[in-house]
């Protein structure tokens, strides 16, 4: 069997005319909560999901109420004024009717100018609505005895360097982590398994999940047709969380915000985003990646709590009966990723297996 499947531990960069509008998918939304908090009623599934954010804090600890209200206020002000990532929303704003009316199409346009220009692999004869498939490589025409038909990612451990440090208003002794993953298949369609507690950790206090590790996501790898290669990429959130409560408002939230992603791709590729995209499923898998972690971050902002970030893990597969370049086996070997913010310091061990 051919080693030609293998595992990318880099974080994929985004062309910068496509974070462009992306930016601006997260602005948006910081807006309208802006708004909401503000007194304004919630129309949109995702503004009355925010409003709840805010009746949340508000029962479970004014205190941080007090301070999220106040970060809104602050970015409500500079909206008004026009100033930096407002700028583009500067004067449209007053209300959340307004608000949504508010076109960004210019922006989409450049989005698919980079798609065009500086993303690989992408035929000249690409449109709005059309994305041609690319043939299959021979060798996977030959229908191996034994070839791979899932992959599964694996969380195999999760180890504390140095906890965090500067605790916020009630947060003493050890570190409550969670840990979220954000899934994107080959044809760009994404899942999450939300987010879950991995433990208690004080300085080098290691969670180890045993052989071959918690599973974090499983991807049929014979879907979206025999084009390759087939990308599957795995944006991994570490967060110190001291709130079990907010845990769900968090997965549907982070559900939310993935589809006003692909709204954005949507509107740049049209029908491309569910048909098989090739090396463009990597594009969508960063951009889902990248948009995670920015609205962790920019919840945790809000909440004065502590986020270790988020990490994009990505596998390439070339054939169906291939195995990992690093061992030329099933499975692969173990590779890590460090989280390291808020004076803090956590590494995770992650392996991938082709299951036949």
């Amino acid at each position: 069997m051919p080693s030609n499947n293998y595992l990318s531990n880099e974080q994929p960069r985004l062309p910068k005319r496509v974070l462009l509008p992306l930016r601006e998918v997260i602005t948006r939304i910081e807006l309208q909560t802006a708004l909401i908090a503000d007194g304004q009623a919630g129309e949109t599934a995702l503004e009355k999901h925010m409003g709840e954010l805010l009746r949340l804090v508000d029962v479970h600890d004014p205190e941080k109420s007090a301070h999220l209200r106040t970060t809104l206020a602050k970015s409500l002000k500079s909206a008004r004024l026009g100033r930096d990532r407002f700028a583009p929303f500067a004067g449209r704003f007053d209300s959340l009717s307004n608000l949504r009316s508010v076109d960004i199409g210019l922006r989409h346009k450049a989005m698919l100018s980079a798609l065009r220009t500086e993303w690989a692999h992408i035929p000249p004869s690409v449109s709005g609505a059309h994305l041609h498939e690319r043939l299959p490589l021979r060798f996977d025409l030959l229908r191996p005895q034994t070839p791979s038909r899932g992959l599964r990612f694996y969380l195999a451990k999760v180890e504390a360097i140095d906890e965090t440090g500067r605790r916020g208003p009630g947060e003493w002794g050890k570190d409550d982590i969670f840990c979220g993953a954000a899934a994107v298949d080959e044809n760009g369609e994404t899942s999450s398994g939300g987010l879950f507690k991995v433990g208690e950790f004080n300085d080098g206090d290691v969670k180890d999940y045993g052989y071959p590790g918690k599973v974090l996501q499983y991807f049929n790898i014979r879907e979206g047709g025999h084009t390759f290669p087939k990308i599957y990429t795995l944006a991994v959130s570490l967060i110190e969380h001291d709130h079990g409560d907010l845990i769900a408002w968090f997965d549907r939230f982070i559900d939310m915000v993935k589809e006003k992603v692909i709204e954005a791709l949507t509107a740049a590729i049209g029908a491309a985003v569910g048909s098989a995209l090739g090396p463009l499923g990597s594009l969508i898998g960063a951009a889902i990646g990248w948009a995670v972690g920015k609205v962790i971050q920019l919840v945790r902002r809000w909440l004065g709590d502590e986020e270790m970030g988020t990490r994009t893990l990505t596998a390439t597969i070339n054939s169906y009966s291939g195995c990992w370049t690093d061992n030329g086996t099933l499975m692969s070997n173990l590779y890590t990723r460090d989280y390291a913010a808020h004076h803090g310091h956590y590494r995770i061990w992650w392996r991938c297996e082709l299951v036949q």
